[in-house]
């Protein structure tokens, strides 16, 4: 048994051996033509040239062929430091975090008084307004002078970077402002959703273009963009006028926070004075509820009440009483939901790769429900004062008008 192995092995190390052989006959061959080639090379009359050539440095030569190009580098716009590149981002975002804490600690409404009884709303949105964009101005110094003095980064243009933040500032506070007193804690809400949005999609930490698309689209939307370029040509130094367009385009939403204030914020303050009765009512949340409300629209509901025929009467009483039937249902519902449907969200926004389409559902949600709610409880509201209105007598509706305020 043994024997027989021993003689199968020896067959199989004949028949590598000659496979060897054979590998090395090839070898053999191969080495002969390089031979013959090398010959007919040493033979040629440009080899010959090449050999009587002096003065050739084969140090140099062989320098050349490991690195053949050789790249001097200029650099432009530098920036010394990791710290100085990321003030632009980190003192916006300290700017617009600054104009959350005025609108959380100082009152939107002007209050009446003996003094000023009567004032419309667009001189109340101003007269506090100057004060809001007196401490803006004055917070966007001090936090530019602390990156200059304090933090000493780097800054080749030292004054129009102080410019820069304070402008920064000016329309930050006017936005947030006009967002707060126009949509009340929506408004706070929306300022708050705009600084999560702004931080990825403001290209103040990488590139816009190594960002997803959802905010390379959003990019030019957003403020922060605006005001990060701006200060970034005072830092490194200016290119063009890339510094005084920046500046500008940030000014256009200088022009969208007075439409707010001033456009949309006169259409919902009667709806704002009842938000906040509401919410003084729950003795949970503040709300300003000093604030007055348009006696116009009042009015106007109370004619077009007294104006009914028995018909029309009777149907509204009809629909109303439906209504407030429906209304504890509606109310428990829609609080129901604000809590199911954005906790849904945002365990799928955890759970899930599309954290940004989860993140804006979520958003979304809170704003649409949150909006429901305020319609329910206005339609009631109003439905409530209709109903006191149809059982006025001659005597007290023209009283009440002559009031203009309800009672």
């Amino acid at each position: 048994m043994i024997l027989t192995q021993l003689k199968s092995s020896l067959n199989e190390s004949a028949d590598a051996l000659g496979q060897t052989g054979g590998i090395l006959e090839s070898v053999d061959t191969a080495l002969e033509n390089i031979t013959a080639d090398l010959k007919a090379l040493q033979s040629s009359e440009t080899y010959q040239h090449l050999i009587s050539l002096e003065g050739i440095d084969s140090d140099s030569i062989s320098d050349f062929m490991s690195s053949p190009v050789s790249i001097n580098s200029k650099i432009f716009y530098d920036v010394e430091n990791y710290g100085s590149g990321m003030t632009p981002f980190y003192t916006n975002l300290a700017l617009w975090v600054g104009g959350l804490i005025l609108v959380s600690i100082l009152k939107q409404e002007v209050d009446k008084d003996e003094t000023i009884s009567r004032f419309t709303p667009t001189t109340a949105y101003f007269g506090r307004w100057m004060l809001f964009v007196v401490v803006g101005l004055i917070q966007g110094f001090i936090v530019c002078m602390g990156d200059l003095l304090l933090l000493k980064v780097q800054c080749v243009h030292p004054v129009a970077f102080v410019c820069a933040g304070m402008l920064c500032s000016f329309v930050y506070v006017n936005l947030i402002y006009a967002m707060a007193l126009t949509f009340k804690h929506i408004g706070k809400a929306l300022a708050v959703v705009l600084v999560i949005l702004q931080i990825p999609g403001s290209s103040g930490t990488y590139p816009i273009e190594m960002t997803p698309v959802f905010f390379q689209r959003l990019h030019p939307l957003l403020p922060f963009s605006y005001g990060i370029d701006a200060m970034r040509e005072c830092i490194a130094g200016f290119y063009k006028n890339n510094y005084a367009k920046d500046l500008l385009t940030l000014l256009l939403f200088l022009l969208l926070a007075f439409f707010i204030g001033l456009l949309l914020r006169p259409l919902l303050m009667n709806l704002n004075h009842l938000f906040d009765k509401r919410l003084a009512e729950t003795d949970l949340m503040l709300g300003e509820t000093a604030t007055g409300e348009l006696s116009r629209p009042q009015l106007t509901l109370m004619m077009k009440t007294m104006m009914q025929d028995e018909y029309g009467r009777a149907d509204f009483i009809r629909h109303a009483n439906r209504f407030e039937k429906r209304y504890p249902k509606l109310i428990r519902t829609g609080f129901i939901l604000i809590l199911v449907i954005p906790l849904i969200f945002l365990l799928l926004m955890f759970s899930l790769e599309s954290k940004i389409i989860y993140l804006t559902l979520w958003i979304i949600s809170l704003i649409v429900l949150a909006v429901y709610l305020i319609c329910v409880e206005y339609i009631h509201d109003k439905t409530s004062r209709q109903l006191s209105y149809i059982h006025l007598s001659e005597e007290e509706f023209f009283k009440k008008v002559k009031e203009g305020k309800d009672k």
